[in-house]
């Protein structure tokens, strides 16, 4: 039996939120933190935990990293569970 204070994949999930350029530029040590998040995403998809990934105003501040994007495409996650949020 597994420890009660471990995460299970059955009750947890990823998200990953608002990794976009005007963002990510602004962080020191975007490569690695794009890498990090790569790397989340695939054990993730691996475990069967659900990704979910969020865009905030993707039409002003533009879409998820190339990076984070393209882990997301090759792993064929599609963008039902993109959340793409509009500011009013």
């Amino acid at each position: 039996m597994p420890h009660p204070h471990l995460a299970r994949a059955d009750s947890s999930v990823l998200v990953v939120i608002d990794f976009q350029e005007p963002f990510a530029k602004a962080m020191a040590g975007r490569a690695t933190v794009a890498q990090n998040i790569a790397t989340l995403v695939r054990v993730a998809h691996i475990a069967g935990v659900p990704v979910i990934v969020t865009e905030q105003n993707p039409e002003r501040l533009g879409p998820t990293t190339p990076e984070v994007r393209g882990v997301l495409e090759e792993l064929d996650l599609k963008d039902d569970k993109l959340f793409k949020l509009a500011m009013a």
